[in-house]
């Protein structure tokens, strides 16, 4: 990439940014630039740091390129491959752009990378790239003996030592461990490869690998490996990771979401870790960039830190501050205007002018190392979050006590936690990998008959798609939450603009929101993906299945088999019946512009555009062959439906492309013939086999299709066809999960009579011990919620807390269980509470839908209300925040008990959110907010908080330039 296109993408992305990110990407770039080598950015959660990364690499690529630099190398660490699958793309500015693997982040095989990569002249002309690593797989390597291409590469190095000449095959067979399975072809793989590489090199590669090989192999390493002691292959994979390292040579080291990593910045010098990091975290010249909403436990009550025997929160701010300042004198300084301050917070009775001049002095000291922008700067009253509901406590019935009291009886020896009960229905059904459970299973206890009713899942009930007793509150009130509005007849979220009146099922949906779980227990999720999508079949198949003569016909629990009869209802859209829905046609597309007809009825839009369809007639019939029984005039009012919302021409007008929209209406087809959506067109509009196509396009009419496919391709902003086709057929590829449950019969003996619940219009989001498939899974699962498609409900705990945006379809959050740190409080809803989140798009529709449309809704929306936001105001507004709080809102949905102890803890995380902040960076916090809370009113103590804003700080000194 020249200078030049370097310059003008650096302009382009800049361009892209909203204005507190460009003021923190200059704030970084300068202090990158004036020679601090460590930032923090700590911008509050969801408001795109991850895009202020993206900037700051557009500038400093530029920079480096000015000063003569070849290549561009930014290594990006994080802790998993969902979240670098996540971001990576964001951070290519440019097509060009390099991006290694995800799934090859091993460190102690980066040397072949690198050296193959070398000479490319692809690389060269892209002139930045982007390596990803996690730690996990990079610098931990003590443990575990690697993977098998890992230590098949090993081989291919040390084979060419004199010293394991005579030994390649004891070396072999050492180096395979259990990876009998493929082991053979994954040294020949490499093999290949390094004989390549060295070829390319003109034999570089080999000699410099084995001249460093040569360096750190001991006498004593080698006896140990010819002798096949185990522990060696850890210090085998730790000495080819040192020797990846001392050749990457990053230019910019981004370490996003490190507090889940942190080690690598505390590690001790000679441990295995310090000694990876040390390399280039501290030796090398690259500058490193944080990203963290959290770099430090941002709150620790005193139960915390009595459970854990130290003050976290301090010990982490003062390890990260140490970090930031790596110079000693720097770090000293630092250290001595934090103490004064903190003295200072203390004897709040003292002059409060003074106290306001060191707190001033201590943040303008942190300000050189940190940036953090909030949501304070705007809504400062929390406006966005409306937490009415949950002031209404939950309604007890018998079955929740009976619940309890069998639990509690069936093991004297151990009494069952009350949260278990409170937060699980059936909890012998859905429990895994708990105590409780396998002691339980242990003593082989007798259950009474009201005990299996309570604790087990009663499979004859489900065979017959039969209601569930209602024994636990909490669900009840999710099954209300998820249930009222009939969203068991939708199949995707209602647009939040429909370009005509919603009709059918349809009707009536305004603001619909999918529904976010957290939960403490992992068992939760797996209860809720299975019990809610029961239900919605049973509100919907299950009705099916009630009117059938037909008794031949199995119920929920049918198995999938080829062999075994398939499911009810069985596929429609067979023989040709799709193509109405899946060929794409540019005489439709043209046909009908959905901008130019807003506000028009059916009816009105129908009359405009069937004298058009008559004039293409025969050709459109060349095309799709639709059956001439019906007569002329239906066929034309068929092809109007598919004009206005056909998946195929919808699509073809979002991208285009003939190919990808028809890619695209293929999948939308599938969803269209699976049982659960068939039974909601064949509840709708009745059972028509032949034309079941034709109730299809009438549901995609009702459901304005057109107008929710343009809402989604504006949320995914991809400018690349194919790219934004292909995540689009990934959120509806998120196939139907199972999950194995027990039965009582399955419990007390028989495995295989385990039943499997699937999971559809809810599912679980959790950790699981899992391979590759397991955490593409998870990827495929995030996908699909952010998309208007089903699931409409995800449940997960708190591995959905941090680094993951669950908001596109989103407003409404559900604290299964009340978190003990009110941080976490605000984590789970940052899930939702993001950039051009559901809630802001639905509060602007009704702020907007009415105005003229010129081409794009979506972009002429969002620059309606950017025009109308007061002009010191940051472009939080309208993008994360609407100064009113917006006329739809995030809902907090907390489902409390009677008489519990949960509204006090509730209110009292509040409290602490509201003003937690003036104790940040400070020993014993709780003790200080008690004090402080004492001693101080609330807008005294905001004057007391600690601003790192570069955009509220640059208004500032314009203020004062002004005066």
């Amino acid at each position: 990439m020249t200078g030049t296109a370097l310059a003008e993408r650096e302009r382009i992305v800049l361009s892209e940014l909203k204005d507190f990110q460009r003021a923190t990407v200059e704030r970084c770039f300068d202090l990158f630039k004036n020679g601090q080598r460590r930032v923090l950015v700590a911008d509050e959660v969801g408001l795109g740091k991850t895009l202020i990364a993206r900037g700051l690499i557009a500038k400093l690529a530029n920079l480096h390129k000015q000063t003569g630099d070849d290549l561009f190398k930014v290594l990006y660490i994080c802790s998993n491959a969902a979240i670098a699958n996540q971001n990576i793309r964001k951070l290519k500015i440019h097509d060009n752009v390099t991006v290694d693997g995800v799934s090859d982040t091993r460190l102690s095989m980066q040397h072949l990378k690198i050296f193959e990569q070398e000479n490319d002249p692809e690389i060269r002309k892209g002139y930045i790239q982007l390596i990803p690593l996690t730690p996990a797989t990079s610098f931990s390597l003590t443990s575990g003996s690697g993977n098998a291409p890992e230590r098949a590469l090993i081989y291919a190095i040390l084979e060419h030592l004199p010293e394991f000449r005579g030994h390649k095959k004891q070396l072999r067979s050492f180096l395979m461990q259990w990876a009998t399975k493929g082991f053979d072809w994954w040294i020949g793989e490499m093999e290949r490869r390094v004989e390549l590489c060295d070829a390319n090199t003109n034999g570089a590669y080999l000699r410099a690998l084995l001249e460093e090989v040569r360096t750190g192999l001991t006498d004593e390493l080698i006896q140990t490996i010819k002798a096949g002691q185990y522990e060696s292959i850890s210090k085998l994979r730790l000495l080819f990771a040192q020797i990846s390292i001392s050749r990457l040579n990053p230019d910019l080291v981004i370490m996003d979401e490190f507090q889940r990593f942190r080690e690598l910045i505390t590690a001790a010098p000679d441990s295995e870790t310090g000694l990876l990091t040390n390399a280039f975290l501290k030796k090398s010249a690259a500058d490193t960039l944080l990203l963290s909403a959290t770099p430090y436990k941002l709150y620790q009550t005193l139960e915390e830190a009595a459970e854990s025997g130290v003050d976290e929160h301090y010990r982490e701010f003062l390890e990260v501050m140490h970090f930031l300042f790596d110079d000693q004198e720097k770090n000293a300084r630092f250290q001595e205007i934090w103490s004064d301050f903190s003295v200072s917070l203390r004897e709040t009775s003292s002059d409060f002018g003074t106290l306001i001049n060191i707190k001033q002095k201590a943040e303008d000291e942190m300000f050189g190392s940190v940036c953090r922008t909030e949501r304070l700067l705007v809504d400062s009253d929390g406006a966005f979050i409306d937490d009415s509901q949950t002031r209404t406590t939950l309604d007890i019935t018998d079955m929740d006590i009976l619940s309890f009291v069998e639990a509690e009886n069936i093991n004297d020896a151990e009494h069952i936690p009350v949260e278990y009960v409170k937060s699980c229905p059936y909890l012998l059904s859905f429990m895994e990998h708990y105590k409780y459970k396998s002691d339980i299973k242990r003593i082989k206890p007798n259950f009474s008959c009201r005990a299996r009713q309570v604790l087990f899942v009663d499979e004859r009930k489900l065979r017959g798609f039969e209601p569930l007793p209602p024994n636990n509150a909490r669900l009840e009130r999710l099954n209300d939450v998820a249930f009222g509005s009939g969203a068991e007849k939708l199949l995707w979220v209602p647009p939040s603009i429909p370009y005509y009146e919603p009709r059918g099922v349809f009707k009536g949906k305004d603001d619909f929101s999918k529904v976010l779980v957290f939960s403490a227990w992992e068992m939760v999720p797996r209860m809720i993906a299975c019990m809610l999508s029961y239900e919605c079949e049973r509100r919907t198949i299950g009705k099916l299945y009630a009117k059938e003569s037909d008794k031949r016909l199995k119920g929920y629990l049918t198995e999938d088999s080829a062999t075994r009869q398939r499911r009810f209802p069985t596929p429609r859209l067979v023989g040709g019946r799709e193509r109405p829905l899946t060929v794409p046609s540019e005489i439709l597309a043209d046909i009908y512009t959905p901008v130019d007809f807003m506000g028009q009825s059916i009816k009105q839009i129908k009359d405009t555009i069937k004298p058009k369809i008559l004039e293409h007639f025969d050709e459109l019939q060349a095309i799709y062959e639709l059956p001439t029984k019906d007569g002329k005039a239906n066929l034309i009012d068929t092809y109007a439906n598919m004009a206005i919302a056909s998946p195929a021409i919808c699509a073809l007008r979002v991208f285009g492309d003939k190919k990808l929209a028809e890619s695209f209406a293929g999948e939308v087809a599938d969803m269209f013939d699976k049982p659960e959506a068939i039974a909601v067109v064949e509840l709708a509009y009745g059972k028509s086999e032949d034309a079941h196509y034709k109730n299809v396009l009438k549901y995609c009419v009702d459901g304005n299709f057109a107008a929710m496919l343009d809402e989604y391709a504006h949320i995914l902003n991809d400018k690349s066809p194919e790219s934004l086709c292909n995540q689009m057929c990934d959120a509806l590829k998120a196939t139907t999960a199972s999950y194995s449950i027990d039965i009582y019969s399955s419990f007390i003996g028989d495995k295989k009579s385990q039943i499997r619940m699937r999971s559809h219009f809810a599912a679980g989001f959790y950790q699981t011990q899992g391979d590759e498939k397991t955490a593409q899974r998870k990827e495929n699962l995030r996908t699909a919620f952010n998309a208007p498609f089903r699931p409409f409900v995800l449940a997960t705990t708190s591995i959905g807390q941090e680094g993951l945006d669950f908001h596109n379809y989103a407003r409404k959050i559900m604290h299964w269980n009340l978190p003990h740190n009110p941080i976490d409080l605000e984590q789970r809803e940052g899930r939702i509470n993001r950039y051009k989140c559901l809630a802001i798009r639905q509060s602007l529709a009704h702020a907007y839908r009415n105005r003229k449309f010129i081409k794009d809704v979506w972009d002429e929306v969002f620059q309606y209300a950017l025009e109308a936001k007061g002009e010191n105001e940051p472009e939080l507004v309208p993008y994360w925040c609407l100064r009113d709080g917006g006329a739809v809102k995030i809902e907090r949905i907390v489902p409390m008990y009677p008489y519990s102890k949960d509204m006090a803890v509730y209110d009292r995380l509040l409290k602490i959110l509201s003003l937690y902040r003036v104790t940040l960076g400070q020993a014993r916090q709780e003790e200080l907010l008690e004090y402080l809370f004492n001693n101080c009113d609330a807008e005294t103590l905001k004057e007391l908080f600690i601003n790192l804003s570069p955009f509220s700080k640059s208004l500032s000194r314009q203020d004062e330039g002004k005066a």
